[in-house]
């Protein structure tokens, strides 16, 4: 079991990024609520099908968890913090201070 630190380039108010996970190619769609200061993703499988919609960025709960579809990734996707203040990711934190990490099943 290895675990990853996945790229994110938060520059961009809604940022899309694809990785491979597990031997499978999945798109994330990430934006940020400045309503609700918090980031959200939406999960896409190679077929730019969706498998989640919404999915709000908590630190060190497994994201993936509540996920229905048999077709996300096996692992475990979680967010953490470098600097260890226990901060949720505001508007220029993700990918920064605040990285996901996804451990392969």
């Amino acid at each position: 079991m290895s675990t990853q630190v996945l790229p994110i380039s938060a520059d961009k108010r809604f940022p899309r990024h694809i990785y491979d996970l597990d031997g499978r190619r999945y798109r994330f769609d990430y934006r940020y609520s400045q309503r609700a200061d918090c980031w959200y993703f939406d999960l896409y499988d190679a077929q730019d099908v969706e498998l989640v919609h919404g999915v709000k960025i908590v630190l060190g709960v497994p994201l993936l968890r509540k996920v229905a579809s048999v077709d996300k990734p096996p692992g475990s996707l979680v967010a953490i913090d470098t600097s260890s203040t226990g901060t949720e990711p505001g508007l220029n934190d993700l990918g920064s201070r605040v990285l996901l990490t996804y451990t392969e099943a």
